[in-house]
């Protein structure tokens, strides 16, 4: 099984702790605000609703870290999961500022889903990864296949 790194745990805690504590909230976003300053998101300034969609990304992938019932998880595997979820879940509005830029069509084959593909372009490989998950033949049985070893992409 996936074992959750210890920021995964302080960024749920965090979260978790928000409602009885609003204000370390704002801390953390005004935090993340100047370390990336300048830095653009899917071509977006950090904003409010972009920012809940990495709380949300961190989330799936604490989430996923739990439930996998496989020894060895591939950063492709991880971060399908997590990318799936944070397009699917965020704003529509700021959903539909992403995908006017990231025009790219979903993963045509398994093959296509690899390391090495995210590590050379995160966001195009989320765009393409939830464009690959909304496929009718995809969904929750391909995240079925990825906790339980059925998916296995290349490193």
């Amino acid at each position: 099984m996936g074992s959750m790194p210890i920021w995964q745990w302080a960024v749920a805690i965090s979260i978790l702790t928000a409602a009885r504590a609003p204000q370390r909230t704002y801390l953390w976003r005004n935090a993340c605000k100047k370390i990336c300053n300048g830095i653009r998101f899917f071509g977006l300034q950090l904003s409010r609703n972009l920012y809940r969609s990495f709380i949300v990304h961190e989330l799936a992938h604490a989430i996923a870290a739990n439930n996998f019932t496989i020894e060895h998880v591939s950063t492709a595997s991880q971060e399908y999961i997590a990318y799936t979820v944070q397009l699917a879940t965020m704003a529509r509005s700021l959903q539909k500022s992403i995908f006017t830029t990231f025009t790219h069509e979903p993963f045509l084959n398994e093959g296509e889903i690899t390391s090495l593909f995210y590590y050379l372009n995160p966001e195009v490989f989320g765009v393409k990864a939830y464009r690959h998950f909304q496929r009718l033949e995809n969904g929750a049985d391909f995240y079925r296949r990825i906790l339980t070893g059925g998916f296995q992409p290349m490193e």
